[in-house]
């Protein structure tokens, strides 16, 4: 099986996020949630991660973590809410669940250099988003999606 690698495009911040799953790794399948430590990223990655849990009864995914981009992004705490409840009526939503899915039934690293509708203006944003799964236990199945996600464009990144 071919290791996953991001495109040339990927930022710097993304590498590292993926080293980072990688290093976590190891040997195993997937990593464990429990090895997800915040104070081990660099102070400028945390407003830009999340983790979401897969919810099985509900077939839907509810933030577990969020960092301070998003409070800014939703103009609320989004600790709590389902994927649905945020992005009901965006194309992002759309894309996000079909993503997620990917990467839950792959139990691989998911990279996605699009774009999305932004929904206060509907205009078109350059985005890049890295997802990873986790399991809740050893060798168990996917369970939880780490992600890092940032606007590309510098006139939006700016104002999140």
């Amino acid at each position: 099986m071919n290791e996953f690698s991001l495109p040339p495009q990927a930022i710097d911040d993304m590498q590292w996020v993926l080293a980072h799953w990688r290093a976590q790794k190891g040997a195993q399948a997937l990593p464990s949630k429990s090895l997800i430590d915040v104070t081990d990223f660099p102070a400028r990655l945390l407003p830009m991660l999340f983790l979401l849990e897969r919810i099985e009864a509900e077939a839907s995914y509810v933030v577990r973590l969020a960092g301070t981009s998003y409070r800014l992004i939703y103009g609320r705490e989004i600790t709590g809410l389902t994927v649905d409840e945020l992005l009901a009526h965006s194309d992002a939503g759309t894309n996000l669940r079909a993503d997620l899915s990917r990467a839950l039934e792959s139990a691989e690293p998911v990279f996605i250099d699009g774009l999305m509708t932004w929904p206060a203006s509907g205009a078109k944003v350059p985005y890049q988003r890295l997802l990873l799964p986790y399991c809740a236990e050893p060798e168990g199945p996917v369970r939880f999606l780490l992600g890092v996600a940032r606007m590309t464009d510098p006139r939006i990144a700016l104002r999140t």
